[in-house]
């Protein structure tokens, strides 16, 4: 079992759409009330995608603002309710959103006697990855079908611009592959990795 912790809509196939299938996602936000027929596109994307989601309804890009506790609690809620093997969460990039799950999420699966222990900890990477005043050290990587990806992408239409385009995700896809010595590939940091 994968839960996927995904700041905003669309980070879930942005970062890991080879690990979409079969995985439960939880949205920490839903969409910007300037994005109209959002929920329509993620519930495309969860049909299309095949997996499950959990949805909280944090204000976007306002995440920085409300307490830690509140988000551990909930990554903990949903780490003893469905017990998962994997957790895969944001890089901790320039978005306050993602720094702030990301965050949660290690304190939120620190290993102790009193919640499920998660034997896998992954990070993802995202196009705002690139660039960042961080390193991404990818150790993981695993093969993606680069046409699905920019497909399933595009279901998110009032989210695509140009620093997601399918130029970026198919350079970044090369890049990792090459590096992997796959056609295309997402890279994955690992902050756990438990046999």
């Amino acid at each position: 079992m994968i839960i996927i912790l995904a700041p905003h809509m669309d980070d879930e196939v942005l970062g890991c759409a080879s690990l979409l299938r079969g995985s439960v996602v939880v949205y920490f936000t839903q969409s910007h009330p300037s994005f109209p027929g959002w929920a329509e596109e993620q519930e495309r994307m969860m049909e299309a995608g095949g997996f499950e989601s959990e949805l909280l309804d944090y204000p976007i890009h306002h995440l920085d603002t409300i307490p830690q506790a509140r988000f551990i609690g909930n990554v903990e809620k949903f780490i003893q309710e469905w017990r998962p093997d994997t957790v895969v969460i944001p890089f901790a990039s320039y978005n306050q959103d993602h720094r702030a799950v990301h965050e949660a999420a290690l304190t939120a699966m620190r290993p102790n006697d009193k919640l499920h222990f998660v034997k896998r900890i992954l990070v993802y990477e995202e196009p705002d990855v690139l660039g960042t005043f961080k390193d991404f050290r990818p150790a993981y990587f695993r093969p993606v079908d680069i046409d699905e990806k920019c497909r399933l992408v595009s279901l998110y239409k009032s989210q695509v611009r140009g620093h997601r385009s399918d130029d970026v995700l198919m350079a970044m896809a090369t890049i990792r592959g090459m590096q992997s010595r796959l056609s295309y590939a997402e890279a994955f940091e690992v902050l756990r990795w438990v046999d």
